[in-house]
């Protein structure tokens, strides 16, 4: 916790409320954590939302609190959920975000939008570490991400969710499309998914 600036406000029985400076911050802390603990054979779950906390008799409060906390219910283990709030201000730090729609969350009055995070640049159990770029270890010299847009579009999705998953514009989507399609040699989405999937 403490290498990416978070500083521990309490503890719930079996988890802990921790407080960071950022939303990317606060993220990159439970991916790690994930990481290493499934590394160790645990599994864990967490439920991250960017608000205020209240000071009250010396102990952290508050409806941010308190979502954190719901969202980090609703997670599966293994998962990082995050709230939209979140998820907007971790925009442009490398992470993907998976929509796991609206839920309603017990003691909250409108129904919150959950994202559940990744980094795909991170190695996970199982699979080796994404390769350098720099390398020149992606095929067709594709950069580390058009691979990224390579493979959402390999598994089906639109320009409009590949944009929402990587949190750029759908107008970078598709220039990164034309120079996919361009290293490549193909002319069409159809026959990037077939390349991507070789």
């Amino acid at each position: 916790i403490t290498p990416f600036g978070g500083e521990e406000l309490d503890t719930t029985g079996d988890g802990f409320l921790v407080a960071f400076e950022s939303a990317t911050r606060a993220i990159r802390c439970a991916l790690a954590l994930l990481e290493r603990l499934t590394e160790l054979g645990l599994t864990i779950r967490a439920g991250i939302h960017t608000g205020e906390i209240e000071d009250v008799g010396g102990k952290p409060r508050g409806i941010a609190l308190h979502i954190a906390s719901r969202i980090g219910a609703r997670a599966s283990p293994g998962e990082i959920l995050v709230s939209a709030t979140t998820r907007e201000l971790a925009a442009g730090a490398g992470l993907t975000f998976a929509d796991r729609g609206e839920h309603l969350l017990k003691g909250v009055s409108e129904p919150r939008r959950l994202f559940a995070a990744a980094d795909p640049a991170a190695a996970r159990p199982g699979r080796a570490a994404r390769p350098s770029a720099a390398a020149g270890e992606y095929p067709a010299r594709l950069t580390a991400r058009e691979v990224d847009v390579l493979r959402l579009v390999a598994v089906g999705l639109s320009d409009a969710e590949v944009a929402e998953q990587l949190v750029v514009s759908v107008r970078t989507v598709n220039a990164h499309l034309r120079s996919i399609y361009r290293k490549v040699g193909v002319h069409s989405r159809a026959a990037a998914g077939r390349f991507a999937e070789e």
